[in-house]
């Protein structure tokens, strides 16, 4: 993947070739595979087998990867600029934003905030009194609520891009709302947990 970007770079800043760009392509997908033939071992062989809320947003974002590489080789193979070129290269840039990298942020801020906030509290009562899972300082079920909300809203804004529909493209933006404010909900809720402890039995 970084050789890929690295020679895609040193192209688009001194060479200007179109040539070579199918190749800078297979580069960056035959890393994208290494990357997902890890990930998916990792995955198959997993010891918690009921995935929690962050990663169910990982693994959706690796699984995403493969949309802007699909859309990529379309984007080059088609040269010419039509409306519906234009519409896929939209796609393209927000499967990345949306898809792939909004997707990782969510994830890794229902696993990684929980654990800080919970060491700040919890730490120093660990083994000398009951202390609350870092899952418990929000609202899983609000965690679900959002994460199948973002799938619905990212299927209705590409399927509104693709046939240029602005009531789903508006039912698209509407979801994307109704999630950040599920998020900022969890957000706080983990910021401003109380510490709760409980004697040892």
């Amino acid at each position: 993947i970084n050789i890929a970007l690295i020679l895609i770079s040193i192209d688009w800043l001194f060479i200007h070739t179109k040539y070579l760009i199918l190749a800078y392509w297979f580069l960056f997908s035959v890393g994208i595979y290494f990357f997902m033939s890890y990930v998916y071992q990792a995955y198959s062989k997993r010891l918690k087998k009921k995935l929690d809320i962050g990663l169910k947003y990982t693994v959706v974002s690796i699984l995403l990867l493969t949309l802007p590489l699909l859309l990529a080789i379309f984007l080059i193979v088609k040269e010419e600029t039509t409306s519906f070129v234009l519409r896929m290269s939209t796609i393209y840039g927000f499967s990345i934003l949306f898809g792939v990298i909004s997707m990782l942020i969510f994830g890794q801020t229902y696993k990684t905030l929980p654990f800080i906030v919970w060491l700040h509290k919890y730490q120093p009562y660990v083994g000398k009194q009951k202390t609350p899972f870092p899952r418990e300082l929000y609202s899983e079920k609000l965690a679900n609520y959002q994460f199948y909300t973002y799938l619905l809203a990212i299927s209705f804004m590409i399927f509104g891009i693709i046939i240029k529909n602005e009531i789903i493209l508006q039912a698209g933006s509407i979801a994307l709302i109704i999630v950040a404010v599920l998020n900022l909900w969890n957000i706080l809720k983990i910021t401003f947990h109380k510490t709760t402890l409980k004697p040892l039995k």
